[in-house]
C-alpha cells in the first residue's frame, strides 16, 4: 500500500483514487492522508508494545476513542518533534 514516506506516495497521487488506502508506521502523519481521502480503508496503529518509540518522537500522541483514531486539530500536521526525548539518538 502507498504511504506518506514512500516512492509510490503522493508523487502518484493520481494513482491513490484507484487503491483502498491502508498505510503502516508512522501513523501520527498518515492519519491525515486516511481522514482526507474517500478510500482510507484503514490506519494501522503501533502502540508502545510493538513499536518502542511509539509517544517519544512527538510530545503528543493520537486521540483514540471507541476504537477510532482522532487526527490532531492543531495548524500543520498539528505534531510537534519531542526533540529532548531523541536528543540521546542524536548521531551529529
Amino acid at each position: 500500500m502507498p504511504g506518506v514516506g514512500l516512492p509510490d506516495g503522493p508523487d502518484h497521487s493520481d494513482r491513490l483514487q484507484e487503491l483502498d488506502i491502508a498505510p503502516h508506521g508512522n501513523q501520527e502523519v498518515h492519519i491525515h492522508l486516511v481522514a482526507a481521502i474517500p478510500n482510507g480503508l484503514i490506519l494501522e496503529y503501533y502502540r508502545d508494545s510493538v513499536d518502542p518509540m511509539h509517544g517519544k518522537i512527538y510530545k503528543e500522541t493520537l486521540t483514540i476513542k471507541d476504537g477510532y483514531v482522532y487526527a490532531p486539530d492543531r495548524p500543520g500536521l498539528g505534531i510537534e518533534i519531542n526533540e529532548k526525548a531523541l536528543a540521546q539518538y542524536r548521531t551529529a
